[in-house]
This record gives structure tokens, sequence and C-alpha cells, in this order.
């Protein structure tokens, strides 16, 4: 039921009708091939929700230096063009039951600052990402209201840090997970400048659309492509973020 972002009336090339998302977006990722993955994730998202036609897809975990953008890429950008999202730190680590409020959204956010999981915790964390990733149907539990089972096919991004405590959030990536994860990583240190929160919110109003057009005329560069037709990309591992897990 939640409408996403209607796309401009003219086809935009990249960054034409949106120069200061493309060049926060161009100077984000380290290294620097992981945009196509991600354009490519954020297309098959988008594309999805404006037909209203939900499709599965990776869960998404960010990590890099704070100050960086992460969390305006998340809950600006993406939410931006699906439509709002949801908050799923309390429902993914089994510690809140009444969920009816997350299927509002296609978008389901989690930020590491606010969370701190112990082993029992890590493990519940990473079955729902999996579940997430993996299951269309889920039982929906309001208060005072009759649990019913929806679909839900939207989206769980992850924003971490590069603390040591921070990445501990990252899944165990077995097989049966790996496939269903995507992990980029960011720069250090911020290469471009954020303005005053107004100037950030016109910027927002004036561009989302122009990138939408470019999201929904999007072509996905053939090494973009994943093997599993479930999920149309191809699962991105960042190398420095695959170590020990």
């Amino acid at each position: 039921t939640c409408k996403v972002l209607s796309p401009s009336a003219s086809p935009c090339a990249w960054g034409q009708g949106f120069p200061w998302i493309a060049n926060f977006l161009d100077k984000l990722f380290n290294p620097t091939d992981q945009l196509p993955y991600f354009l490519s994730w954020l297309a098959h998202f988008y594309n999805s929700c404006h037909a209203r036609t939900p499709r599965s897809g990776h869960a998404l975990f960010i990590a890099g230096g704070t100050g960086t953008g992460k969390t305006f890429l998340n809950r600006a950008i993406i939410e931006g063009l699906v439509g709002g999202f949801g908050e799923c730190n309390e429902f993914m680590t089994g510690n809140d039951s009444f969920n009816a409020e997350l299927f509002d959204y296609a978008l389901w956010c989690v930020d590491d600052g606010s969370m701190s999981l112990d082993f029992k915790s890590h493990k519940r964390f990473s079955e729902m990402v999996k579940r997430c990733v993996a299951n269309p149907s889920f039982r929906v539990n309001g208060k005072f209201l009759k649990a019913v089972t929806v679909k839900w096919q939207g989206r769980v991004v992850v924003t971490l840090n590069m603390d040591a405590e921070s990445l501990g959030l990252v899944p165990n990536l077995d097989l049966s997970l790996k496939e269903k994860v995507m992990l980029l990583k960011t720069v250090l240190v911020s290469q471009v400048e954020f303005l005053p929160q107004t100037q950030m919110d016109d910027i927002l109003v004036r561009e989302l659309p122009c990138l939408a057009r470019f999201l929904k005329d999007y072509i996905y560069p053939i090494h973009t492509l994943g093997e599993d037709l479930r999920f149309h990309v191809a699962a991105y591992h960042e190398d420095s973020l695959v170590k020990d897990r």
C-alpha cells in the first residue's frame, strides 16, 4: 500500500538532474567497483516497488567510517525512493513480537549504534536476516489484533561502523546465508560536504525523482547479474569484510 517516489518524466543519464547525489555515490564506496553492484541492487528494489510486483533481494550491509553518509544513504536516499522505512532492530533480535507496523514499509533499517548483541541474539539476528531474504511470508502480530500471515518481499539494510563491535553485527556467512547478503564498504572519511539539513532536504526533493528515472531505465551491467534468479543481482562481498566470517 506504500506509494513509492514517482520518477521524472524525462530520461536521465548518470548525474543528469541529480548531480549532488551522483557525486556522493561516486565518492562513497571503497573500492569504487562496488558502485555498479549497489546501483543494480537499488534498481531491482526500486523497480519492483514502483511496478507493485514485489521481488526478493539481498539484505544489504554497508560498513564504513563515521560521518561518511551511510545513514543518509539508507534513511534519506533509499527511503525517499521507496516511500518510508521501518525500524526493525527489536523484531530482528526477537525482543518485540508486535511487528505489525513494520509491514507498512518495503525497507527495514538497522543501525549498529542502537544494537549490542550477545551470542544468542546474534544467532537470532542472523537467522532473521536469512528469513527476510528467503521467505516471502511472515506472521504479522499487532496488539489486540488476531495474528495473520502476509507476503513481504522488502529489503533489510544494515549500516555499520568499522570498529570490531559494530562489525560483529555481520552475520556468520555460512553457505546458506552468504548468497543472501551483500557486504559493501565505504570510505573511512567523507569525500563530500554535507550541507545544513534544510538544504539537504531541498536537494533530495529536487534530485531524487531524477535518480528514480535513472533507475527505472537502468541497464544492468552483465558482471553485476547473479545466477540465482530469485535475487537477479550477484551477491557482492567486499573482501576485507568477509575475513574470519
